[in-house]
């Protein structure tokens, strides 16, 4: 649903981000092991499925809010503390400024999963391509660790494995044999004086973005 305001984007933000969070722990909760032959109702194998929604769900919501507050920004609208970005154009309607995002590349939709397109596309439309720009090229390693990991759970392609494996490997310091994405998610970031999962760490990270893209 379309939203009149930042603040309203950032609040659905946060709200997609503490239901997917909330599954993503509650299957941990959930699993039950093996007793002798009889096969448990909810196995580790579930749960690394059930982190891999959550995580899909998460990356679609960084989708909605960076759509939500770009739309909102071209049509002149301030963020909490009444920051707005310096336009290049002045849509009179939210439908305008749709169409505007339209025209690249040659597809009938605009792209916001991949951070370099965003990043071109605020270019265009905002001075310095601000918010965005700074933002964006300042999470450049971890937009694209995400989306490695998004797209290693959709793709099941030769490809996208190898990428994920390379994140795996160098976050790990080493390859586990065929780990499952939602498993690599639930391990716990190495060096971290508090233990962090690598989830909750892009959690963490994104929610940071958002609040610089939307302060």
């Amino acid at each position: 649903m379309a939203r009149h305001n930042p603040a309203d984007v950032l609040k659905d933000f946060d709200r997609a981000i503490s239901r997917s969070q909330g599954l993503a722990s509650a299957a941990q909760q959930w699993i039950v092991r093996a007793n002798g032959p009889q096969k448990p109702r909810f196995t580790i194998a579930y749960r690394d499925m059930l982190t891999e929604l959550a995580f899909l769900h998460i990356f679609l919501a960084w989708e909605r809010f960076l759509e939500e507050s770009f739309l909102l920004y071209m049509l002149g609208k301030k963020s909490p503390h009444k920051y707005a970005p310096q336009r290049f154009v002045t849509p009179p309607t939210r439908a305008h400024a749709f169409q505007l995002t339209l025209p690249e590349r040659g597809r009938p939709y605009a792209e916001w999963d991949n951070a370099e397109v965003v990043r071109e596309r605020a270019q265009r439309f905002f001075k310095k391509g601000d918010p965005y720009e700074s933002v964006l090229s300042a999470h450049t390693h971890l937009l694209k660790e995400i989306q490695t990991i998004r797209n290693a759970i959709v793709h099941r392609s030769i490809s996208s494995r190898d990428k994920f494996d390379t994140v795996v490997r160098n976050n790990l310091g080493y390859l586990p044999s065929k780990l499952p994405v939602g498993n690599f998610l639930i391990k716990q970031v190495r060096g971290q004086t508090v233990p962090i999962s690598y989830l909750d760490s892009y959690i963490n990270k994104l929610t940071n973005a958002a609040r610089d893209i939307i302060p």
